[in-house]
């Protein structure tokens, strides 16, 4: 088995250490030293070689984390604004999805911040170890996430009481009811995002918080906006 040290792109790790020993030895001593990224990752994934080269500095990977931190704001601005225009009533409903979000990070911030410490030690876990771990995490964390947006469901008319103003209480029950689901969404979301920067991927979270910006924009414009499918 070869004994040289594990690159820190570990996906091409199995492919040097199922060739012949006797036979690649001296070919593979000098490509060793050079990055792995450089050569048959660029020929193998050519699509690959920008999110590869700048996601493996600190500028790349900090620049694809405040990115992914940004869009969700940004909705939330946005979705505010959307609503008022509406009617300005609603507005305080749209808090609603805050709240649950608020009440969601006592499950975020615990379990995946502590996985991360765990499944970010590369030095003494290998890969498949640690993809085991994420996949543990993300499982976990959806179990824990539908058993909260189920606890939001059923206790809609409960929480709309203690947060939405009694002038458009009624209005927003079935709003609180959608947005109990955002408990679920927001764990497996947190869980990935974690679970992937500790991977060294922090390009995931962004496509990740750019599908949900898309999404949610889609269906604001298709289920709360003034226009409609249809309508004329």
């Amino acid at each position: 088995m070869d004994t040289s040290p594990p690159s820190i792109f570990q996906r091409f790790r199995r492919r040097y250490t199922m060739l012949p020993k006797d036979n690649t030895i001296g070919d593979i001593g000098p490509v060793a030293t050079r990055p792995s990224h450089d050569g048959d990752d660029d020929h193998i994934h050519p699509e690959r070689r920008f999110w590869s080269r700048h996601r493996g500095h600190f500028g790349g990977a900090l620049l694809f984390n405040v990115a992914a931190f940004i869009l969700p704001a940004l909705y939330g601005t946005l979705s505010k604004l959307w609503v008022a225009n509406i009617d300005r009533s609603l507005v305080v409903t749209t808090d609603v999805y805050t709240y649950i979000g608020i009440v969601a990070e006592v499950l975020n911030e615990g379990l995946p911040r502590a996985a991360w410490v765990i499944i970010g030690d590369s030095a003494s876990r290998p890969w498949t170890r640690r993809l085991g771990l994420t996949y543990t995490l993300i499982l976990f964390q959806t179990v824990l996430g539908f058993i909260m947006s189920i606890g939001f469901l059923a206790g809609a008319a409960t929480f709309a009481k203690g947060f939405v103003p009694i002038e458009v209480r009624d209005a927003s029950l079935t709003y609180v009811r959608i947005s109990a689901f955002s408990a679920l969404s927001s764990a497996i979301e947190t869980a990935v995002a974690a679970a992937t920067r500790a991977l060294d991927k922090p390009d995931v979270p962004l496509v990740i918080s750019t599908t949900k910006f898309a999404v949610n924009i889609t269906l604001d414009l298709l289920v709360i906006s003034r226009f409609h499918v249809g309508s004329h």
